[in-house]
């Protein structure tokens, strides 16, 4: 939409963990104003935003403004990342719409959802049939629909149980792979996602690692799986503070539901050995 000239958009900085500053956010609402959008948890180095603090601020400002008749300005979250561990309740983190990927919580891939608050303005993106509230054409895909219906009813089953599970094995991961030298932890170190560990090595390419970890039968990430193709340095990481070489040392572990001790234990091992034998090929600057 801002391609096109439909739209104004600011970026807003994020400090050296990630998060987004609040007086960044007040100071960017113009008077036209109409959306903030915040993404909850920061999918390549874990960092959850203050999501709550945000949904307050809006709602201070939509009170002056609907006193001055100004259009109301409405808050959206991609909470994909966030969906089966953190609060993801709408009503009390001040959120009028919320979209997350099904897959992430173990649906089928291909289905996601979007929440929209009674009395949000919206605007079908493509002609046709009437399905899904007149807002969308094309027939729904009933099965997978189920599956994430499904797949959200297990994860509010299990998600204090889930959460505490994958922070134990997450500290152990972390706690190892720290005590390799030239390696540190990228992110917040404590308002983090439970399964998301990001780490930058000095003296190693990532997608070097990701290709020898991966003849060791261990899958991991450098970046996000959106950017996988690219050779560009992460944004995100750039945007943090990282220089572009930093940047192309970033190793991205994520653990789900399946993830075991052994496994970590398996990691922990093997990492150090990968580490020492990129350092020793890389070329020496004169």
């Amino acid at each position: 939409m801002e391609k096109i000239g439909w739209v104004k958009v600011t970026y807003l900085p994020v400090d050296k963990y990630g998060i987004v500053d609040i007086k960044d956010i007040r100071q960017a609402i113009r008077p036209e104003t109409v959306l903030v959008s915040i993404m909850y948890t920061n999918n390549e180095v874990g960092t959850i935003e203050p999501i709550g603090k945000i949904g307050r601020l809006i709602k201070e400002i939509n009170q002056s403004r609907i006193s001055n008749l100004k259009s109301k300005i409405f808050f959206h979250t991609d909470a994909t990342q966030a969906i089966q561990y953190l609060d993801c309740n709408v009503d009390g983190l001040g959120i009028d719409l919320l979209s997350f990927s099904g897959h992430k919580l173990y649906a089928p891939k291909g289905i996601g959802a979007l929440y929209i608050r009674s009395g949000v303005p919206f605007v079908r993106q493509q002609d046709g049939g009437g399905q899904e509230y007149n807002l969308r054409a094309g027939t729904e895909n009933v099965p997978y629909i189920v599956a994430l219906g499904k797949a959200i009813e297990l994860v509010e089953q299990n998600k204090v149980h889930s959460t505490k599970c994958i922070e134990k094995l997450k500290s152990k991961l972390i706690e190892g792979v720290l005590k390799i030298s030239g390696v540190k932890l990228v992110g917040h170190p404590t308002n983090q996602a439970p399964h998301i560990a990001t780490f930058i090595v000095e003296g190693a390419e990532g997608e070097a690692m990701l290709l020898l970890l991966s003849d060791k039968g261990i899958a991991a990430s450098s970046g996000s799986a959106c950017t996988s193709g690219l050779l560009k340095p992460s944004h995100v990481l750039t945007a943090m503070g990282y220089k572009p070489q930093e940047a192309h040392g970033s190793l991205r572990f994520s653990l789900g539901k399946d993830t075991t001790l052994k496994e970590i234990d398996y990691v922990v091992k093997v990492l150090p050995e990968v580490i020492k034998k990129l350092r020793k090929m890389a070329p020496k600057l004169i």
